[in-house]
């Protein structure tokens, strides 16, 4: 995968190739890419997967130093509210009439070269 110059290329840019980084993380570890960038009225998810039996919903946080905090420090509960949102509109209109799997969610926080993969996330 090609390194991405972060002076010369745009935050879209550097968002995406962090999602194509967990991307492939978590495809190495055994799970099945859905989709990502996945928008709906309640806001974005970054990556949807299927480990085994579950809907995995993937937020994605980089930071390329540590100078403000780390990655997974990123994460609030507003973004949470909003991943759990547009999850569950997710599900009702992709599972509206079947059998819908169990889900979670995980977080990839991406600090420079290191990858922290927080599988699923305490949500409450």
């Amino acid at each position: 995968m090609r390194v991405v110059n972060n002076k010369k290329h745009s935050p879209i840019l550097i968002g995406q190739h962090a999602e194509a980084r967990a991307k492939d993380f978590l495809q190495g570890k055994g799970l099945k890419f859905i989709t990502n960038n996945y928008k709906c009225r309640y806001g974005e998810i970054d990556l949807i997967m299927h480990d085994k039996d579950s809907l995995v919903f993937v937020e994605v946080r980089m930071r390329r130093k540590s100078l403000y905090g780390r990655a997974a420090e990123t994460v609030d509960r507003v973004k949470l509210t909003k991943l759990i949102n547009a999850a569950e509109f997710y599900i009702q209109k992709r599972y509206s009439d079947k059998y819908v799997p169990h889900s979670r969610f995980d977080l990839v926080a991406i600090d420079g070269d290191k990858i922290e993969w927080i599988n699923n996330l305490p949500i409450h």
